[in-house]
Order: C-alpha cells, then structure tokens, then sequence
C-alpha cells in the first residue's frame, strides 16, 4: 500500500511539474527578449535602462540593465495571462513590479519603499 502511495504521488507530481511548464512556455512567448523602460518618479540612476527576460535551462529568468551597465537579476517572476510580476533588490530593498502586456507595451506599477510609480516599456525589435 506505501508502495503504490509512493508511485502515485510520484506520478501526479511530475504531471503537475509538466504541466505548469507546458503553462509558463506558453505564457511566457511573447515576453521573452528586451524591454526598454522608463520609470519617470524614480530616482534618475534607475528611472530608464532594458529589462530582459530569457528563458535558460526551462526556466524563465532575467535582469534589468541600467545605462551606466549595472545589472540587477530579476527575482520572482511570474506569468499569468497577461499579467507579469517580478521585483528587484535596490539597495538592499526589494522593489515589487506588477505589469500588464499588450501586444509590444508594458505598463504596470513598482512598489519600492518611496512609495507606487508608473511603469511603461516598449520591447525592442531584434
């Protein structure tokens, strides 16, 4: 009885495993490559530079590049429908950033510890 317990729990957890990954590829298509930003509240080292998301061994990863070549690794990031949300550690506070996709745009709000600020992206052709 514990062996079989064992097999279906082991069955049912890599379907799920499967599944969510056949999700987040699909989800994820049309974000992949490189945003350029503009956050025009924040201070003006971090308030324009890319945001670039990947996709490295199956799992969907990034980081956003500032202008004087500093790079910050995306944390968190999770896809649903349309609806991306991420955050960033600046100055050893995290950032939280929700956005929302619409064809080549990005627009969404990051909550830093000064408060919510409008964000707009526009991804760059390759």
């Amino acid at each position: 009885m514990k062996k079989s317990t064992g097999i279906l729990a082991l069955i049912m957890t890599l379907v799920v495993a499967v599944s969510v990954n056949v999700f987040a590829h699909e989800d994820c298509s049309k974000l992949i490559g490189k945003w350029k930003y503009e956050v025009s509240e924040a201070p003006y080292e971090y308030s324009k530079g890319e945001i670039v998301f990947e996709k490295k061994e199956g799992k969907l990863v990034g980081k956003v590049i500032l202008p004087y070549g500093d790079t910050m690794k995306l944390e968190n990031i999770k896809v649903s429908g349309e609806t991306v949300s991420f955050g960033v550690t600046i100055d050893y506070e995290y950032v939280g950033i929700k956005t929302k996709i619409a064809a080549n745009k990005m627009t969404g709000k990051v909550n830093s510890p000064e408060g919510a600020m409008e964000l707009k992206a526009e991804k760059k052709k390759k």
